[in-house]
């Protein structure tokens, strides 16, 4: 875009027509009606954008902040009350704190949410970082995804490197060259199936008193496999590996392995183990 374009601020009750513009500052309640192009966006109070919005720079909002169109952006910043109905995509950073819904797919090369956040479409990227309440209704495809607090997702995950604590409710294939979930005291994580090449999944040991430690996470999936596997607090119907030890507080009803199993007296495998 040219930088000759001038700048827009609007504050208070006021409303313009869409367009192209440099920096854009809104405030108050203030409304632009149209598509609008821009180099930059600061919204704060109450600011509504009915249209597209394409900004090449980055777009940060405050309070409650609704835009109405698909978004397309270097950077988004939401944090407070923020609403997207359209499309998102960053070519860098997405970040969402407060409470944020985006209605349909986010595309970015790094993610971070904190707070409430739905998104209600896909998740591409390279990294992802969620703690809080983070619920995504599509699927997640990612390089490396980090998960913590409450987090819900529908779809499978995709990723490389895969990290979860805290209650995960995963409704899809989790597929990972590594997974590690570490089981926080009172969370429970509910996955459709889990793979990859190197599965870890253990409670995280958290002093309570000295000499003592609190291990009452849980997982519970239908299908693990992988190469290599380390199982401890988890209920499956199945685990598939090369190489499988099951630690204690496991219910499995199937193992079936290739070069190596063990598992602790404090676990039940209801069926005898198999050697492939």
């Amino acid at each position: 875009m040219s930088e000759k374009l001038m700048n827009l601020h609007l504050s208070g009750s006021s409303e313009v027509g869409g367009g192209q513009y440099n920096e854009v500052r809104m405030s108050g309640g203030s409304h632009v009606r149209g598509d609008m192009e821009c180099n930059c966006l600061h919204a704060s109070g109450s600011s509504h954008i009915f249209g597209q919005l394409n900004c090449h720079g980055a777009v940060h909002g405050s309070g409650a902040t609704h835009l109405q169109g698909d978004v397309q952006a270097s950077e988004l910043h939401l944090s407070g009350s923020g609403h997207v109905s359209g499309h998102v995509h960053c070519q860098d950073l997405i970040v969402l704190s407060g409470s944020s819904q985006i209605e349909q797919s986010m595309e970015c090369t790094r993610f971070s949410a904190s707070g409430s956040s739905h998104i209600r479409g896909d998740l591409r990227g390279q990294t992802m970082r969620a703690s809080g309440s983070c619920r995504v209704d599509g699927a997640v495809h990612m390089d490396k995804v980090e998960l913590s607090g409450a987090a819900t997702i529908q779809g499978g995950v995709e990723c490389e490197e895969f990290k979860g604590s805290g209650s995960l409710d995963i409704g899809g294939l989790l597929n990972a060259g590594s997974v590690e979930i570490n089981l926080t005291d009172g969370g429970k994580c509910t996955l459709h199936d889990i793979g990859g090449d190197r599965v870890h999944i253990a409670p995280e040991a958290t002093l309570k008193w000295p000499g003592f430690f609190k291990r009452s996470g849980r997982l519970s999936a239908s299908v693990i496999e992988a190469t290599d596997i380390y199982l401890e607090n988890t209920t499956a119907q199945v685990v598939r590996g090369a190489r499988v030890k099951i630690g204690p507080n496991c219910r499995i009803d199937r193992v079936e392995y290739s070069e190596a199993f063990s598992a602790d007296p404090a676990s039940k495998i209801l069926q005898s183990p198999v050697k492939l």
